[in-house]
């Protein structure tokens, strides 16, 4: 059985979406003919894709418009074969916390989301495909929560063989270095993490990552954070990872909403303790006995970063090996037999 994928992300951006694809890519060994830009998707693309494929698999982020998405629909509705897509975050789930963000913090600034949600979306998309791939059963729940669409389902987590196989190899080791990697958002806990620098002077808190340019509060929140905290440092794209991993002892991965988690992991193979939202697909991932785990609370999170500090450097190591234990049969392998289990099913 032969698929293509078709995604409306760059491969070259660094975000979770091209990861997957590329993923995908090199998992099912496909090349660069069998991938496709719904942007760029012509007449003869569709009829090559209809007479060459048993069935796609759509990769593709959140529906920001319905004019220039209605645009990527009408192409996808040109193509017969099944269509199976994997729901990297769910959308409502993502506007709920945006909304709670701006009526919280930003009340008197107009804020208006252009992202396609509740029914519509049902309408837009989800009646446009045939099944839906879930990382976690974390996000399958919160899925179902929103729509009643009955499409079928399945929880495929992803292969972490690429962070398995390639890591740093840098050891576990106290220091006063924390970060945040990852974009930068609310949803993403950085809220807690920021307000919680007020409590933690010694730390010097480093954060990486892009600001969405269509989401400048967040960046009204950093710079107003890193004006009243000096040893809040924000270096932008980070491009020496291995640097990275050899001077922070501590991520703050204290996410409200995070299907999967790929920084987290990232983080644990690497030796750098992950701080992990108690709410999210990480904290199943990483096995419901991980101990360093946060509600969306400043005190949380600042109890939590002492505790880790007062532990032997021996007691955090097992319990990160421990996590790491949790993950190691989420390989190659293991993904490709589902998702092949998983779209075989639709030909029955």
């Amino acid at each position: 059985m032969k698929f293509c994928i078709i995604t409306d992300v760059s491969l070259e951006i660094p975000n979770g979406i091209a990861s997957y694809v590329k993923n995908l890519k090199e998992s099912f060994k496909l090349t660069d003919r069998d991938i496709f830009n719904v942007f760029e998707l012509t007449n003869e693309e569709i009829s090559y894709i209809n007479e060459n494929y048993s069935f796609v698999s759509l990769q593709v982020g959140i529906l920001r418009s319905k004019t220039a998405d209605g645009f990527k629909i009408q192409k996808l509705k040109k193509i017969k074969l099944k269509k199976i897509a994997t729901i990297h975050s769910v959308v409502d789930e993502e506007v709920r916390l945006y909304r709670e963000c701006m009526d919280t913090y930003f009340p008197t600034i107009e804020y208006p989301t252009n992202t396609v949600h509740g029914s519509s979306y049902e309408k837009f998309f989800l009646k446009l495909v045939d099944g839906l791939v879930f990382s976690t059963m974390k996000d399958f729940n919160i899925f179902k929560q929103y729509y009643n669409t009955p499409v079928r389902s399945k929880i495929i987590p992803p292969s972490i063989d690429s962070i398995q196989n390639f890591n740093y190899l840098s050891p576990l080791k106290k220091s006063k270095n924390a970060a945040f990697l990852g974009r930068v958002d609310y949803r993403k806990g950085i809220l807690a993490s920021l307000n919680s620098i007020e409590f933690l002077p010694e730390l010097n808190y480093n954060i990486f990552g892009p600001i969405d340019t269509d989401n400048q509060h967040n960046k009204v929140i950093l710079d107003h954070f890193k004006s009243k905290h000096k040893n809040i440092v924000y270096r932008g794209t980070l491009k020496d990872r291995q640097n990275y991993y050899d001077s922070h002892f501590i991520f703050f991965g204290n996410s409200l909403y995070e299907p999967f988690g790929f920084a987290h992991i990232e983080n644990l193979f690497n030796n750098v303790v992950p701080i992990v939202g108690k709410e999210t697909g990480t904290h199943e991932i990483f096995g419901q006995d991980y101990p360093f785990v946060v509600e969306d609370s400043v005190t949380d999170l600042v109890s939590m970063v002492k505790l880790i500090y007062s532990k032997d450097i021996y007691d955090i190591q097992t319990i990160l090996d421990k996590a790491k234990d949790n993950l190691r049969h989420l390989t190659d392998t293991f993904f490709e037999l589902n998702y092949l289990d998983y779209f075989n099913s639709f030909s029955i």
